[in-house]
């Protein structure tokens, strides 16, 4: 028997548009093969999606909240809802799945609808992920695995929305595992109890009652004023003012990635976290600095979320708060853009000094700012913190520092913070040294000898930075009398978190700075605390001012 084979004739034009087709099928695949194999980095569009304040949410309400499923990131939600971005099911779609699972798996959004309060009739009050033991009230939404029990308030003019009751404003889908809760005031986090410690969707609920948003919009506002100002008021009354300086916490989520000598999974965020704590309530300090490397960037899922587990301890304590860049960003194409971003939300941080306004183009970096502490109506003192983006500062900032001292009052306490260390970090011949100095490797600083005597020109008493791990000395940098200059403090903060990528056990100690103005006797002074001691010390006087001379005494007649 024998088969005749026909040659199936294609038009040369559809032949053209097949191979075109298969080639970009081919591409689509092999580009999601490479995106699988290395390491992914959070989207930072995801963090552009909503930089509103809370209380601008105040006027209006969730009225319905549904799961949907989508097959593409693009798909529009139903008339008149708004999608929650990202997907419940992000981390799975892109970071932990293969590239078949990426382009064939759906997604799962949720999708919510907003009303002004005077006009809801349905109004959230509750989630949760897992079936509530008293049930009443609650309803079931569903999407395949995906579903969340709702809440809601039914109102109208014969039952009218108590006073006190919290309505739910706003919602955030964060990212992490069971030690991530949103710390922002009157937010409130809903977890899985299916979930174990995996990374998992994590739901925040901004609750407020009617009877509290006056205090809480007045409260807001009045903070915003001071943070747009870059002023830090203190009572006449307090004799005391405190700062604490938090360096390289490197933050992250457990990724895979090994940390320390024994290279076990990185799963010590949390006793960061707790030495945090530890450290703001024994301390009760008036401002917090955090000089660089805040999170691990390549074992991050999404940069809200680990931002707000990074900054849990000082968002509960409503403790005020600014922040530097380190290194964690440098090497990534739109470094540009990851910072302004961040900075965009931290600004809506409560209590946070940092804003999107008082960036000056003009200045190497991002994260330049002055911040005056105000005691009373006097001057007291300044905190200014600089970005050393690319390992350097240049006479940009120096330049910005010589137009703020020239405005300064003549008695005023001055500390400078930035991340990474200048030239004068590695002293030759004999130095004053207080604490350990044990990194001595040469500085790769771009950074001229030159911009250390305009900081002390500018009138600084120190400078405080971070970036070496084992380093927590203070290092006096000494000119002669004859000079006419004064001396000044380069202190080290140490390490307060774990990285996973330097040369300390699992037993290191976390360290961080503290330094403390007393104006009743003019000095100002700083120790160290450490997890281990759970206490301060190595204290030490870093700036007195002279005491002013005895007026002479009339003769008696």
């Amino acid at each position: 028997m024998s088969y005749i084979v026909k040659k199936i004739f294609i038009p040369k034009s559809y032949r053209k548009v097949l191979v075109t087709i298969f080639s970009a099928l081919t591409m689509v695949l092999i580009y999601s093969y490479l995106r699988a194999s290395t390491a992914v980095y959070p989207d930072v569009k995801l963090l552009q999606n909503n930089f509103d304040q809370p209380h601008t949410k105040l006027g209006t309400v969730i009225t319905d909240i549904k799961i949907i499923k989508c097959y593409y990131r693009n798909c529009k939600a139903p008339v008149g809802y708004s999608k929650i971005q990202p997907p419940m099911n992000y981390y799975e779609t892109t970071v932990d799945s293969s590239a078949t699972t990426k382009l064939t798996s759906p997604l799962y959004y949720i999708v919510i609808k907003e009303q002004p309060v005077d006009t809801a009739t349905n109004i959230l009050l509750d989630l949760t992920f897992d079936k509530p033991k008293d049930d009443a009230g609650f309803e079931l939404i569903k999407s395949d695995n995906y579903q969340l029990y709702k809440k809601f308030f039914s109102t109208n003019i014969k039952n009218p929305i108590p006073s006190d009751l919290p309505l739910v404003h706003s919602l955030d889908l964060l990212f992490g595992s069971n030690d991530l809760i949103d710390s922002r005031v009157n937010h409130f986090s809903v977890h899985s109890s299916m979930t174990e410690e995996k990374i998992h969707p994590i739901i925040s609920m901004f609750k407020l009652p009617q009877s509290k948003q006056d205090i809480w919009t007045q409260d807001t506002s009045q903070f915003v004023m001071m943070q747009e100002t870059s002023i830090l008021r203190i009572d006449e009354s307090v004799t005391k003012f405190k700062v604490i300086q938090m360096s390289d916490l490197h933050f992250g989520q457990s990724l895979g990635r090994k940390c320390g000598k024994d290279q076990e999974l990185c799963t010590s965020d949390l006793k960061t976290l707790k030495f945090m704590e530890d450290s703001i309530h024994k301390e009760n300090p008036d401002l917090v600095v955090i000089t660089g490397d805040l999170i691990d960037v390549d074992r991050s899922v999404d940069y809200k979320s680990i931002i707000l587990k990074s900054l849990q301890p000082i968002l509960q304590t409503n403790t005020k708060f600014i922040f530097t860049f380190g290194d964690e960003f440098d090497g990534q194409e739109n470094l540009r853009e990851i910072k302004l971003s961040l900075i965009k939300f931290l600004q809506t941080l409560p209590n946070c000094y940092n804003t999107i306004e008082g960036i000056d183009d003009s200045l190497h970096g991002v994260t330049n700012y002055n911040l005056k502490v105000i005691r009373g109506e006097k001057e007291v003192a300044h905190v200014t913190v600089f970005d050393s983006e690319d390992k350097y500062l240049d006479e940009t900032q120096t330049n910005f520092l010589y137009r703020i001292h020239a405005e300064d009052p003549e008695k005023l306490f001055k500390l400078l913070f930035f991340h990474f260390p200048i030239p004068q970090f590695r002293p030759t011949g004999k130095f004053k040294i207080i604490g350990s100095y044990n990194e001595k490797h040469p500085l790769n600083s771009k950074t001229k000898p030159q911009v250390l005597d305009d900081i002390r020109n500018c009138g600084y008493q120190v400078v405080s930075v971070g970036h070496e791990h084992e380093n927590d000395a203070c290092l006096l940098n000494e000119k002669s009398s004859a000079s006419g200059e004064q001396s000044i403090w380069l202190c080290y903060s140490s390490v307060a978190g774990d990285s996973g990528v330097t040369a300390l056990d699992a037993n290191y100690d976390r360290k961080l700075r503290v330094y403390e103005i007393d104006f009743e006797k003019s000095i100002l002074l700083s120790w160290k605390r450490s997890e281990m001691k759970k206490k301060g010390f190595d204290y030490q006087s870093v700036y007195k001012f002279p005491s002013l001379p005895e007026a002479p005494k009339e003769p008696k007649p």
